[in-house]
């Protein structure tokens, strides 16, 4: 199930939901869910939060921001209407209420599209936002869903599998979609709960998992979850307002940038705006001062300013060596000609580092980690050739076999590599800048930019220290190219979306406020020079 469907369940599920849980005549006895597998996640944490005062209109409020606008087609303003999913729904709806003579309007899931609602995700395997709950108000319908508890009993894909709190118990429905998804339901009060696995709220033995029907309790109560009070800051003051994890958002690699928390966006009354909640370290200002955007050459599609934990990049490298001359200003940019496989990487050192002490360590880190298995090698990697140039920056290279590698193998060098294609990896210290890429050629433009003989990023940054630049026009080329990589013929229909997005100017993301602050901070965009 794709990103694009499984969030049409999550608000499509609300309508049933709302349907089982609406009320409780004659409730059957629980018939457990075994075999489960188990799930690790931490329910009181989400990755990532949506808060809406109508998901039916939270599409349409999506492309409203100046790039979506034009990135995104109007099918997705109105991708419930038509959507495969949607209609799957309904038709449960209606066989529901034709097997067992109940009475339904056919407008049920219009009117819970209408509806207030929170949904939290959680990670699962890849790093990818595959579990959520919904928290929702059920208003105009309750009354209306009077007959449904009892149909629990005898159907083959609704039952009733627990029960939460005590006393006055609130249960707990199932409803199998097919042989592989099964969603769990709950209703107290006008409160309605969703969760998209059975292994978020129960045991293998079908049993409640305690901490987590808390959690559950919690958002069905009138207070709700505290999940928009202590994940997203401040109340919500829009209409919507989404909100995702750093861990998210860095796939997986938020440990090495730990003041950096989570990042949200939320719809006012006429705009969306972007917040950036920091842990308030004193020294992330400073970081952010001192990011290299002098080595990386100008004319980046998007690049990112990264205030890396130097504990954590040093025992990524395994050498405590390292940790001294490591400040944690790190930036990256990706370029068209590479694409996605090959940015260039920028670290900026402490004023202590002297070329003689770090050379002999960053090259054995070099040879250690950097190569790929070639068979016709004799140590079954390229020997890594070292280079001391004339203006004494010292550059390790190493051809590196790769299916999507950016040069072609030679014809008369076939037999040496394990692929037709293949990086020419290369590392550089160049005074108190380390620069890294899997492009050869991007890694020489960037010592050329050192040296000014070809223009930096620096000389079109705002004066405010920035976290992000985004370039539409190169952007939309990059994302054409990457799209046509991959051959797919459904991304084609994006490339017109691409083109549209390339009239928007160049935008450098900024902190709005002291980067030793703790808490929320606005992000301002402010134009490229």
């Amino acid at each position: 199930m794709s990103l694009h469907q499984r969030w049409a369940v999550v608000a499509l599920a609300i309508g049933l939901g709302g349907v089982v849980g609406a009320a409780a005549l004659k409730d059957p006895p629980p018939r457990k869910l075994t075999g489960l597998p188990s799930l690790t996640v931490d329910m009181a944490r989400p990755d990532a939060l949506i808060e809406s005062d109508s998901l039916s209109a939270l599409p349409a409020a999506v492309i409203q921001a100046p790039l979506l606008k034009d990135l995104l087609s109007e099918d997705f303003a109105f991708y419930y209407e038509d959507l495969d999913t949607r209609l799957d729904v309904s038709g449960a709806i209606k066989r529901l209420a034709y097997e067992h003579d109940l009475t339904l309007t056919d407008h049920l899931l219009d009117a819970v599209f209408d509806e207030p609602a929170e949904v939290a995700f959680w990670r699962g395997e890849g790093g990818r936002l595959r579990y959520w709950m919904l928290a929702g108000t059920r208003n105009g319908i309750a009354k209306s869903l009077q007959a449904l508890a009892q149909v629990a009993a005898d159907d083959t894909q609704l039952s009733h599998v627990a029960d939460l709190g005590d006393p006055a118990a609130t249960p707990v429905y199932a409803l199998k979609l097919n042989s592989r998804h099964t969603l769990l339901f709950a209703a107290r009060g006008d409160r309605l709960l969703v969760l998209s696995q059975p292994s978020l709220l129960l045991n293998e033995s079908g049993e409640l998992l305690p901490d987590r029907a808390a959690v559950a309790l919690a958002a069905l109560s009138d207070a709700g979850t505290p999940y928009g009070r202590d994940f997203a800051g401040a109340p919500r003051q829009g209409a919507h307002r989404l909100t995702v994890t750093a861990n998210v958002l860095a796939q997986g690699y938020g440990q090495f940038m730990p003041a950096v928390q989570a990042l949200r966006f939320e719809r006012g009354a006429k705009a969306w705006s972007t917040g950036l909640k920091l842990d308030g370290r004193a020294t992330l200002s400073t970081t952010l001062r001192a990011l290299p955007w002098r080595a990386l050459p100008e004319g980046a599609a998007f690049c990112a300013g990264l205030p890396v934990e130097p504990g954590e990049l040093a025992g990524l490298a395994d050498s405590a060596e390292l940790k001294p001359y490591l400040t944690g200003a790190v930036a990256v940019c990706w370029y068209e000609a590479q694409g996605w496989q090959a940015p260039i990487f920028a670290l900026r050192l402490s004023d202590a580092a002297r070329a003689d002490t770090l050379a002999p360590l960053l090259g054995r880190l070099f040879d250690q980690w950097i190569g790929a298995r070639e068979f016709e090698q004799a140590d079954r990697r390229f020997p890594v050739r070292a280079e001391i140039r004339k203006d004494g920056v010292r550059v390790w290279r190493r051809e590196v076999s790769a299916r999507y590698g950016e040069l072609t193998v030679p014809a008369e060098r076939r037999g040496e590599f394990s692929s037709d294609r293949y990086f020419d990896i290369g590392l550089a210290l160049a005074d108190d800048v380390v620069l890294f890429s899997p492009s050869g050629p991007l890694l020489d433009k960037g010592l050329d930019t050192l040296a000014r003989r070809y223009p930096a990023m620096a000389e079109r940054l705002p004066a405010a220290p920035a976290l992000f630049t985004l370039d539409p026009p190169r952007l939309a080329r990059f994302l054409e190219a990457a799209t046509r990589d991959i051959g797919d013929e459904p991304g084609a229909s994006l490339l017109p979306r691409y083109a549209a997005i390339a009239h928007h100017p160049a935008m450098a993301a900024s902190l709005g406020g002291a980067a030793g602050t703790a808490g929320w901070l606005a992000v301002d965009w402010n134009p490229l020079k």
